[in-house]
């Protein structure tokens, strides 16, 4: 019998971008390309601190949204996540 929990997210890693993370049992796990086309390998720690940072930037953005209204619309918060994310990890795949 097969160990299951080596694999990665249920999803299908073809139907998303390459750069894509998710998580599965405490780890994360991005979609890279391959010879064999797209595939889910274990992100490492500089790619799991960067989506843990952009999933607190979009978190924070949008209540700043929502009660301040600091930004015009939900994209334009979203927008700042990522370009704030990509300023402080610059090798970050977003």
């Amino acid at each position: 019998m097969k160990n299951h929990s080596l694999k990665g997210p249920s999803k299908s890693a073809r139907s998303l971008k390459v750069g894509s993370v998710k998580m599965k049992n405490y780890k994360y796990f991005m979609v890279k390309k391959t010879s064999k086309g797209k595939q889910w390998v274990k992100a490492d720690k500089t790619q799991t601190k960067c989506h843990n940072y952009l999933k607190d930037k979009i978190g924070e953005n949008m209540k700043e949204f929502e009660k301040k209204k600091r930004y015009s619309s939900r994209s334009q918060a979203i927008a700042v996540s990522y370009s704030q994310t990509k300023k402080k990890f610059k090798k970050c795949n977003l």
